[in-house]
């Protein structure tokens, strides 16, 4: 890297990670989490009371997590 011609602060930044997080990055998880759960809760309610099918559960995760995308790039496009 010396031979290269980097200076030393470039070289320790190489090294160094960024400890800054990104909000928007921990408000996509929290939402995406929070609808899974809450089509996890939903279709095990179902199953129990209703006798839905469990292959129900895997499509609402899906169809939630779906839908929590969609809003978290509802926000994000917003804010940038």
């Amino acid at each position: 890297m010396i031979e290269k011609g980097l200076s030393s602060e470039e070289i320790k930044a190489m090294f160094t990670r960024d400890m800054r997080r990104d909000p928007l990055s921990s408000l996509k998880w929290g939402i995406l989490f929070v609808l899974a759960g809450m089509a996890l809760m939903l279709g095990v309610y179902l199953h129990e009371n209703y006798n839905v099918d469990r292959g129900v559960i895997v499509g609402m995760m899906a169809l939630f997590v779906g839908i929590g995308l969609v809003v978290f790039y509802s926000i994000a496009s917003k804010r940038t």
